[in-house]
């Protein structure tokens, strides 16, 4: 049975899904530091601004449509931001 070369995440859907899993880590982060009382450190507080820029850049390309020729800039830009983020 030949498998298909078709990719399991429609590209289209990147921006939704970087957005959707920013605001997730976000709420995950103020969880554990508003419901459980952990107090974040310094770098968890910069951690947190990747996600930040993940978000709005994510909602730009999802502003811009599938059509636009910007899209791919600003979703390799989520890109950048989230390897910032790790460094």
């Amino acid at each position: 049975m030949a498998q298909s070369r078709e990719s399991f995440i429609d590209p289209r859907h990147t921006p939704w899904l970087t957005a959707g899993m920013s605001l997730a880590a976000l709420c995950v982060a103020w969880l554990a530091q508003y419901g459980f009382g952990l107090a974040p450190c310094h770098l968890c507080l910069l951690q947190r601004d990747a996600y930040w820029a993940a978000i709005a850049l994510s909602v730009i390309a999802i502003a811009l449509g599938t059509r636009s020729k910007f899209r791919r800039l600003f979703v390799g830009l989520v890109g950048l931001a989230f390897l910032v983020g790790a460094g």
